[in-house]
C-alpha cells in the first residue's frame, strides 16, 4: 500500500476519509502491468474532487504510485484501488482549515467469480433496500457506502448472484456494485443517474462504444413495475466488464423475467477488443 507516495501500512485515524467518509475513490483493473481505462478513472476522480470541493493536486504522484505498486507486484493482472481523502482536521463535520488532502493506493487480486459470470451470466433479484435521492452526490463514487453495505447484507441472505437496486421512487438505478443496461425493441437503455447512483467508468465506455456504432444509449427514468420489458440485460463495472443477466426474479410477486444474450455477447467481444487495443 502507498500513502501519499510512501510505502506504508498505517493510516492516520484523523483522516476525514476515516472519520466521516469524506472523500472519493475509484477501483480499476490492470492487465499486462498496465492500467485499464486510466484516463477515464482520472477524469472521474478529478470531477468528484471538484464537485466535493476537495483541493487535490497530486495527480502525477498518484499515477506514479499506482504504477509503482504494479511494477513491484508478482501479478500481471489485478486491481488497483485509489482513495482520496479531504485531509485531516476541521471542526467536526466542517471542512474549514483541513490539512492537505491525502491519497491511498492499494493493490488487490481480481474477484475469481467474475470470469464465470461473464461466460454463464447471472441471476438477479430485486433489492429490498432502496437508494436515497441526493442530487448533490448523484453519480459520485464517494466514500459513504452504507447503503451498498445494507444492499449486500440483504443479498447475502438470498441465492441470487446480485440484485437490481431502485431509488425511493422505484426508479431502476443500478446493481449492488455495477451499472445496468437493458435492450428493448432494438434500443439500449441505462438509468438516468441525476438523483443517486454511481456513474461508472465502464458505463461511460460502453455508452461511447455504442454511440460510435450509431446505437446511442438512452438514459431514462424507468420505474420498475411488473410491466417492465426487455429482451436482454447486462451489468457492468471496471472489474467485471460486461456480465449478462439471464433472469430477474421477484419471488414475493411470483414474477420472473428471462433474457437472451446474443447482443450482449457481441458487446462483450467488441469491448474485449477495445480494451486490448487501449493497452497498446
Amino acid at each position: 500500500m502507498i500513502i501519499n507516495g510512501q510505502f506504508q501500512d498505517k493510516i492516520d485515524v484523523a483522516e476525514r476519509a476515516l472519520q466521516y467518509g469524506d472523500g472519493c475513490f475509484t477501483t480499476m483493473a490492470f492487465s499486462q502491468n498496465k492500467l485499464l481505462l486510466w484516463p477515464l478513472h482520472l477524469a472521474r476522480l478529478q470531477n468528484n474532487c471538484q464537485r466535493l470541493a476537495i483541493n487535490f493536486l497530486q495527480w502525477q504522484a498518484l499515477h506514479e504510485s499506482a504504477l509503482n505498486l504494479i511494477a513491484q507486484s508478482e501479478h500481471k493482472n489485478g486491481v488497483i484501488k485509489i482513495i482520496i481523502s479531504r485531509g485531516k482536521g476541521g471542526r467536526g463535520y466542517s471542512p474549514l482549515n483541513v490539512s492537505e488532502s491525502s491519497y491511498i493506493v492499494s493493490l488487490h487480486t481480481l474477484p475469481v467469480h467474475y470470469a464465470g459470470w461473464q461466460q454463464q451470466g447471472i441471476k438477479l433479484g430485486l433489492s429490498p433496500v432502496k437508494l436515497a435521492i441526493q442530487p448533490l452526490l448523484a453519480g459520485l463514487k464517494h466514500l459513504n457506502r452504507l447503503e451498498q453495505v445494507l444492499i449486500k447484507q440483504a443479498l447475502d441472505l438470498t441465492e441470487f448472484d446480485d440484485v437490481l437496486v431502485c431509488d425511493s421512487n422505484d426508479n431502476i438505478i443500478e446493481a449492488s456494485a455495477a451499472n445496468v443496461f437493458w435492450l428493448h425493441k432494438g434500443q439500449w437503455f441505462t438509468p438516468m443517474l441525476d438523483g443517486c447512483g454511481v456513474a461508472g467508468v465502464m458505463r461511460r465506455t460502453i455508452c461511447q462504444m455504442l454511440a460510435a456504432q450509431s446505437q446511442p444509449v438512452k438514459e431514462i427514468h424507468q420505474i420498475f413495475t411488473l410491466d417492465f420489458a426487455a429482451e436482454e440485460m447486462f451489468i457492468c463495472n471496471a472489474l467485471m466488464a460486461i456480465v449478462p443477466v439471464t433472469t430477474l426474479s421477484v419471488p414475493m410477486l411470483n414474477q420472473q423475467w428471462t433474457f437472451s444474450h446474443s447482443k450482449v455477447a457481441q458487446l462483450q467481444t467488441e469491448l474485449n477488443i477495445f480494451l486490448q487495443t487501449s493497452l497498446s
